[in-house]
């Protein structure tokens, strides 16, 4: 119930009792995930929060858009503290549904569960468990193990416990171990067929054992390996004999992941709320930055973009400047916000505050001057990129010639476009502009010196230069163009003023240094 669009800009209440709810909410999401959809790199997902009022409309939306294939999971955040609503059961939770671009190159971050107990060796940097495991889906089969096998204890002998024929019958007749034998047999794991005898932690005998097993093809792979560690995508397993005969393995770990489908302990949007209104920004419903941080963990690399399509407060930049100023990462951040106007009797109109873009840009501001001012001890606090950029989409700064005019009124548009620069065009808006149509992103580097834009990939890069001629043009300013060395130049046709050896000298000494000259 957030609003729509209609004519003229205007947001009306998309309310239940209109026969077209559930329409109107479709058409408004459909053209934003087809645009996400293109937008995403090959290894990327999007996360969408969502109520009970539409999730089931949207998950049949998301698997039209993306693919039923594409499908990961769906998170169930549990919103404690907000059960201030009137229904006779109250509503704790909220959903967030997790798709991939192409779930065959997704790359999920190791992350852990913050709610994982302390003990837990996923903090530990290594795994260690039992192979043995006996069910339908575990066939048991041997293994045979080798003199010089790891064992924990230094020196121990483990007696057989090979059970009589019958056992092994029983067991072939059903294709596993089940419980009902194991108990009708007394059996443990795994089944030694001889005695083991083990010297300086390393058996001194031969032993085939019997049993299902989790990881038989890696045990294998060890004692292929001289019972050395192998490696399995980055990480360094061994196996081993306990005190008690049971096989073991150990994984070296540099990162763990541990995600669970309930999201539990991760703030709340009253205590987010109350956050904000600490730093005199009112806003009522904000999405707790704890919660997206979490997500971004999940779905992002140090380095990754992340667009949110629905800014409202600006918890998505808030979280990403957190998490990078907590991890070093370099993250950066799209938020998009429609100039909702602020409803005239909330307290944000009452600050100040005439749209919901109006409050993320403020929060932005304010949250990245307090992240610098709480972590101000922090090694290299000082780098941490805050700034941000406010685009907003707008007409072009340049007359468009049109097509749908009488013969009688070309003269009029000819005399128009002596000029074509826009009656409200600026400067600055016109370098975006230009910049864009070059193929140059946002955040290219802008220098502006001797009335030359100078628009470069990175800064201090000299490759792939876009020079853009917008104040002035004469002999020196050309010459500084020229030091430049940019691939294109593109310049305001009536800053030449008539000079046609001006602009006739400038075109060929471009052309002579292998610059792409256009006039606008």
């Amino acid at each position: 119930e957030d609003g729509y669009l209609i004519q003229n800009s205007v947001f009306k209440k998309n309310r239940k009792e209109n026969g077209q709810y559930h329409s109107n909410w479709l058409n408004m999401m459909m053209p934003r995930l087809y645009l996400a959809k293109n937008l995403l790199r090959e290894d990327g997902v999007i996360f969408i929060s969502i109520d009970d009022n539409e999730v089931h409309n949207l998950r049949l939306l998301m698997n039209e858009i993306f693919g039923e294939e594409n499908f990961i999971t769906t998170f169930v955040w549990n919103t404690s503290g907000h059960t201030d609503n009137q229904f006779d059961i109250k509503i704790t939770h909220e959903y967030i549904l997790l798709y991939a671009s192409n779930t065959t190159n997704m790359k999920l971050s190791y992350v852990v569960d913050p709610n994982t107990r302390e003990k837990s060796n996923l903090w530990k940097g290594f795994a260690e468990n039992s192979i043995t495991k006996n069910g339908p889906g575990n066939p048991p089969s041997e293994i045979n193990l080798p003199i010089g096998f790891p064992c924990k204890e230094q020196n121990i002998n483990l007696l057989k416990n090979k059970p009589n024929q019958l056992y092994f019958d029983e067991v072939n007749k059903i294709g596993y171990i089940s419980r009902d034998i194991t108990k009708k047999f007394n059996m443990n794991y795994p089944v030694r067929y001889s005695d083991i005898y083990v010297k300086n932690a390393k058996t001194t005998n031969e032993c085939r054992i019997f049993s299902g097993w989790a990881n038989a093809k890696k045990i294998k792979a060890f004692i292929d390996n001289g019972c050395q560690p192998i490696e399995d995508n980055g990480d360094r397993i061994s196996f081993y004999l306990s005190n008690k005969g049971v096989v073991y393995y150990y994984k070296e770990r540099s990162k763990a992941r541990h995600i669970l489908s309930l999201l539990q302990n991760m703030g709340t949007t009253e205590k987010m709320r109350s956050e904000l209104e600490r730093n005199q920004i009112s806003f009522m419903y904000p999405k707790p930055k704890e919660l997206i941080k979490y997500l971004v963990k999940i779905g992002a690399g140090l380095n990754d973009i992340i667009l949110d399509f629905f800014a409202g407060s600006g918890t998505t930049a808030h979280a990403v400047m957190q998490l990078n100023a907590e991890d070093g990462g370099h993250r950066k951040c799209i938020s998009i916000q429609l100039p909702e106007i602020c409803d005239e009797k909330s307290e944000a109109f009452k600050a100040g505050y005439k749209t919901i873009a109006d409050i993320a840009k403020e929060r932005i501001r304010r949250a990245g001057k307090k992240i610098k001012e709480d972590n101000k001890d922090k090694e290299n606090i000082d780098q941490l990129d805050i700034g941000f950029k406010v685009l907003k989409v707008s007409d072009s700064n340049f007359r468009e010639w049109r097509t749908d005019i009488s013969s009688e009124k070309l003269d009029e548009q000819l005399d128009l476009h002596v000029d074509p620069i826009a009656e409200d065009a600026s400067t600055e808006n016109m370098v975006y502009e230009l910049m864009l149509k070059n193929g140059k992103d946002l955040n290219s580097h802008i220098k502006h010196h001797n009335h030359i834009y100078s628009i470069s990939d990175q800064e201090n890069h000299d490759e792939n230069i876009l020079v853009l001629l917008l104040e002035k043009v004469n002999e020196d300013v050309i010459e500084n163009v020229l030091q430049e060395n940019p691939n294109k130049v593109i310049a305001l046709d009536k800053l030449f003023k008539n000079n046609d050896q001006l602009k006739t000298n400038t075109a060929l000494q471009m052309q002579d240094a292998d610059i792409k000259f256009e006039t606008i």
